[in-house]
């Protein structure tokens, strides 16, 4: 739990200031203060934080994450093939064959919201890769609708847009994709030697054992934060707060009043 003792202190901040006290957040806006003032004001809380925020049960969350420590082969080679398909060339396949996993496809795309066309979402010649992991999810839901498509053919899909999207204003809502096929190619993938890796990289690796120990550190990076960002998640739902220090609350609501 080395996420624990920061992440009390931010919620608790976090709600003082919900509470009405600014607090040293609005320092940055006065511009009047010396360095010694401020270092002053943001000094360390120094009491207990136990005495004042109830900590609810997260083990279940933990629990649900492998050691982010281990990554293992085949996820590894998921990850370098996803990296080679990204890097793939492509050949125009004949229009009688149909899509399949890992083509590419070429689609006149309409994004609809009860039966109206959104042209700020909407795209002519849109590509996609079958099967290709794309973040916000969209790729992957077409991709499977265009399985088994022909060039000529319309296929629809459902689609929710990311709640984190941020900005968005379909942020969280469903829309239904129409995709109508104009091209379906096949993919030339690398193979995996050392100029391929020194080629897509860049020359930043130069043999495959290199390229794989980079890919796998990605990994576990990835798991790291993942884990990361659903502890605090947890913490921040379990939580809740009893009381607040009398002095830094005063002080935040003074500070708040000034200002």
């Amino acid at each position: 739990m080395r996420y624990l003792k920061g992440t009390l202190a931010l919620l608790l901040i976090l709600t003082c200031v919900l509470l009405g006290g600014a607090s040293v957040f609005m320092n940055s806006s006065r511009g009047t203060e010396t360095e010694t003032d401020l270092k002053e004001e943001v000094a360390p809380y120094d009491f207990d934080l136990s005495e004042y925020i109830t900590m609810g049960d997260i083990s279940a969350v933990q629990a649900e994450f492998d050691d982010p420590a281990v990554c293992t082969e085949k996820e590894v080679d998921a990850a370098v093939f996803q990296i080679l398909l990204r890097n793939a060339d492509f050949e125009e396949k004949d229009p009688r064959q149909k899509a399949e996993r890992y083509n590419r496809v070429t689609v006149d795309l309409a994004v609809l919201q009860n039966g109206e066309v959104l042209g700020e979402y909407s795209q002519a010649d849109y590509e996609l890769v079958i099967g290709l992991s794309t973040e916000n999810g969209l790729d992957t839901v077409l991709g499977e609708a265009l399985m088994g498509s022909l060039p000529g053919e319309c296929r629809t899909a459902e689609y929710t847009f990311p709640s984190q999207v941020g900005g968005d204003e379909l942020s969280g809502q469903s829309v239904v994709l129409s995709a109508t096929v104009k091209k379906i190619e096949r993919q030339l993938i690398p193979e995996l030697i050392d100029a391929t890796v020194a080629e897509i990289s860049g020359d930043t690796f130069t043999s495959v054992q290199d390229f794989r120990a980079s890919v796998r550190q990605d990994i576990l990076t990835e798991k790291e934060l993942a884990k990361a960002q659903a502890v605090w998640l947890a913490i921040k739902n379990a939580a809740s707060v009893r009381r607040f220090p009398q002095r830094e609350l005063e002080d935040s609501i003074a500070m708040f009043k000034q200002n």
